[in-house]
């Protein structure tokens, strides 16, 4: 009678098929959710998310003016099939498709911790990642916009997609760019057709661009590689944006219309940015302490109260990198170094950090809206 191996591998066999059931349900109970919580009636919605594709689809362009203010001339191809969903289907089924599609995040996160997360104890390592992933799922953020039309948790899913593919595919990318190439152009593709359809995900395009340099690989070859993801970037937003930027430069000569107006200069708009500041810190103490500024200050990046304690905690880990460094510096001569130990592994907590700084930089200089800092 065989008993603990088998044991061993019936109790996995169990925890695999549970987390599985567990991670499958998810996207049900985030459609099942938007049944009690009801129909989104936010002023984006009642202004231009239902208004510009149907604007698009029935030509209305050369004949309505401005409704949405500068809305009006965003890109209608995300919001196409929203309308689509709710001229044909019923009011309830159109709220469960807009919880079941952000519930779908939960595969690429939990993809990625099960990439870069070992706590160096096999049983636990997946029920760990899931509850990680978890966490990521019941941000504030998320939540708020589960059920909603705004797009930011949907179009997190080509971002993540582009994570998962570089951290999956991380050895291939190292060993070579001819191995590598393939993986840097998927991954620009999905990243950058997020940028094509919403620009505040310019930040993370960025972001993940500047984060191959945290690769375990020569530096020619890292630079190599994160060129090549720009390019799949550049094809993945003339992908989803191409026909509608040629649309504004047509009719406005601004194919950004009407923002950065002050270098198109188009004479259908002020000559200005357009850009909504009204979010962005204000001075140095601002800046550096923003995490937990809009922590006590909430408004400071929503309309709406919050809390998320979640980027007060990784910039405090943040800061004590520096001095785990130095403890390791010191203990280097007493560890004897395990050569079975992934080398590629060990450069993920790097390709994390550049990934997280950037983009959070980024958005605070850009946008500072915390919506838009859903990927993070």
């Amino acid at each position: 009678k065989i008993t603990g191996p088998m044991s061993v591998t019936d109790t996995c066999s169990r925890s695999v098929r549970l987390i599985r059931f567990l991670l499958g349900l998810t996207p049900v109970v985030f459609g099942l959710s938007i049944l009690f919580l009801g129909q989104d009636i936010s002023w984006d919605l009642r202004n231009y998310h239902y208004y510009n594709p149907f604007a698009f689809l029935a030509g209305r362009m050369g004949h309505d003016v401005a409704v949405a203010h500068v809305a009006t001339y965003y890109n209608p191809l995300i919001y196409i099939p929203f309308y689509l969903a709710v001229t044909w289907l019923p009011p309830k089924a159109v709220g469960f498709i807009l919880g079941f599609l952000p519930g779908l995040n939960v595969f690429p996160i939990y993809g990625i911790t099960r990439r870069v997360v070992d706590p160096g104890r096999a049983g636990k390592t997946a029920w760990l990642c899931l509850a990680l992933t978890l966490v990521g799922m019941l941000g504030a953020i998320n939540l708020a916009e589960i059920g909603t039309s705004y797009g930011d948790n949907i179009l997190s899913l080509p971002v993540l997609a582009a994570l998962w593919l570089i951290v999956r595919f991380r050895q291939r990318l190292c060993a070579s760019v001819r191995s590598g190439w393939p993986i840097a152009v998927a991954a620009g593709l999905l990243a950058g057709s997020a940028l094509g359809l919403k620009q505040p995900f310019a930040v993370y395009c960025v972001g993940l661009c500047l984060a191959f340099f945290g690769l375990n690989a020569p530096f020619l070859r890292r630079l190599a590689l994160a060129f090549i993801f720009g390019l799949g970037v550049l094809a993945g937003a003339a992908l989803t944006s191409g026909f509608w930027l040629l649309e504004m430069w047509q009719r406005f000569q601004n194919p950004l219309f009407p923002y950065f107006n002050e270098y198109f200069k188009s004479p259908w708009g002020a000559i200005g940015s357009y850009r909504d500041e009204r979010y962005i810190p204000k001075h140095l103490a601002m800046w550096l302490l923003f995490p937990f500024w809009f922590i006590v200050d909430p408004n400071q990046v929503s309309e709406i109260a919050f809390r998320d304690l979640r980027f007060p905690l990784l910039y405090v880990l943040l800061l004590a990198l520096p001095v785990c460094a130095v403890w390791r510096l010191r203990e280097k001569n007493r560890v004897v170094e395990v050569p079975s130990v992934d080398r590629d592994a060990r450069t993920m907590p790097r390709f994390f950090i550049i990934f997280m700084v950037v983009s959070f930089v980024l958005w605070m200089k850009l946008f500072a809206v915390y919506r838009y800092a859903v990927v993070c």
